[in-house]
């Protein structure tokens, strides 16, 4: 889509350039899986708090030390990592806790090791089914850090006190 601002407060829009304005929206609403209704007058609503609520959640179906992480939902194209670049997060529950060193295997990418922010081996339990992980790759190192999701929950909730989120921090 272009930039349309100019051309509202001064100019005009051709049929093509309006046209545009419903097709992105469309494509907003059918890339979250729903189905377009004239009776429905809030979908774009409900697909921008699909996309919002969302983030970079993967489902995670391996097994202890072995970890295989899949994107969740519709809307894979937007998360959904294709090549692991440095500094890309991935968020996902364990499955099962760990017993030790473990590996990662995001979107069938490649199996990596994962270790502690410092670049330490996971301890027996660091990888916990009762919360959630977030781990961030280093290209330089080539595997995933578990980093404190603490910092990132307020990013991705929105929320203004940061301070009232308790950090997961290994000890």
């Amino acid at each position: 889509m272009q930039d349309l601002n100019d051309k509202i407060t001064g100019g005009f829009l051709t049929a093509l350039e309006w046209n545009e304005v419903p097709s992105e929206i469309q494509n907003v609403i059918e890339a979250l899986g729903l189905v377009l209704s004239s009776g429905d007058l809030n979908q774009l609503g409900k697909a921008i708090v699909g996309y919002a609520s969302a983030g970079p959640f993967y489902s995670e179906t391996g097994i202890a030390n072995a970890y295989v992480a899949t994107i969740i939902g519709t809307k894979q194209g937007l998360h959904a990592l294709s090549a692991v670049t440095d500094g890309a997060i991935v968020r996902f529950r364990p499955g099962n806790v760990n017993t030790g060193a473990s590996t990662l295997n995001v979107n069938s990418l490649g199996v990596k090791d994962i270790v502690r922010e410092n670049g330490d081996v996971l301890s027996a339990g660091d990888l916990d089914i009762t919360r959630d992980i977030a781990v961030r790759w280093d290209q330089t190192a080539d595997d995933w850090r578990v980093f404190n999701s603490a910092l990132l929950t307020p990013l991705i909730l929105g929320l203004e006190r940061p301070q009232e989120i308790l950090p997961v921090v290994l000890s």
